[in-house]
């Protein structure tokens, strides 16, 4: 039994070295920034990225940076409750009979509704799309927990934000940009908010990063054949 526990180990440890190794060798960092914006209640902003990764390199990470990003009347002593929504994009979208502008790289699509849910959680019709995380100080929601499967950044005052893309999202990234050379990132304010810069870094190199999918299959498989192990001996 000793020896069966110590072959799966070394067999686990093997694997994590190898999935840990893929992000290894020649790599580089791709970096992208805004037109800019001035986030306001009325509108949904929807930054466009005309990009794929080169020819023969995958995606291995990627990181959402915010900096100094503010409630706008973070001076006062009581904030209003805002949340900012952000979701990684498949492409720009604007909704027939929906009013728009844009400027650089950026459209601005105008929300008559001006309620406090995430828009484009709404937008039934509109290519694929994931939220990232939501950042903000709405009283409703707990600073100890999570929305859903991604983050919420609790926050008054100004704040910096780092984000890292999980194994999903970063799967859907390479489809977005492979697919059609080009993806997005959204915002959906409740009310006014101010940044310094907003960047994305996505990292390229040589390997692709173990699908999620992937590892628990040979987790799964690797389990089973101890299983089997066992079993085994005892019939012996």
């Amino acid at each position: 039994m000793k020896n069966t526990v110590r072959t799966i180990f070394l067999l686990l440890v093997v694997f994590l070295f190898s999935a840990g190794s893929a992000v290894a060798g020649t790599y580089t960092d791709h970096t992208f920034s805004p037109s800019p914006m001035r986030f306001a209640h009325n509108g949904v902003y929807q930054w466009g990225i005309n990009w794929a990764p080169p020819s023969g390199e995958y995606i291995t990470s990627a990181n959402l940076s915010i900096t100094g990003l503010r409630n706008w009347d973070y001076y006062k002593s009581t904030q209003e409750p805002y949340d900012l929504y952000v979701h990684l994009l498949d492409e720009v979208y604007v909704p027939p009979n929906t009013s728009s502008s844009s400027w650089g790289n950026v459209t601005k699509v105008y929300d008559t509704n001006d309620d406090f849910i995430d828009w484009f959680e709404t937008q039934k019709d509109a290519p694929s799309q994931v939220h990232l995380f939501t950042a903000g100080n709405r009283k409703d929601k707990d600073p100890n927990k999570t929305k859903g499967d991604n983050k919420y950044y609790f926050f008054t005052g100004t704040t910096n934000i780092s984000y890292n893309f999980d194994l999903s999202e970063l799967s859907l990234l390479t489809t977005y940009s492979k697919s059609s050379d080009h993806f997005g990132i959204g915002f959906d304010p409740d009310c006014h908010f101010d940044y310094s810069t907003i960047t994305l870094t996505v990292r390229t190199g040589p390997n692709p990063v173990p699908e999620p999918a992937t590892m628990l299959l040979v987790g799964t498989g690797l389990l089973g054949l101890a299983g089997i192990r066992r079993k085994k001996m005892k019939k012996d």
